[in-house]
């Protein structure tokens, strides 16, 4: 019966690590995309005040 238990507390566990590995992953990519627009907009900034 303990490993059983043992068992699911560690699938629980594991479902918990994936789901932060995924929200991890989403929160990189929306920093990345910010900062190519970032970049972007200075240098439409500095292509201006030519």
């Amino acid at each position: 019966m303990d490993d059983q238990v043992n068992r699911d507390s560690n699938n629980n566990n594991q479902l918990i690590e994936n789901q932060s590995d995924l929200n991890g992953n989403l929160v990189h990519e929306e920093g990345a995309s910010n900062n190519r627009v970032k970049k972007y907009r200075t240098l439409m900034e500095f292509l201006l005040t030519l």
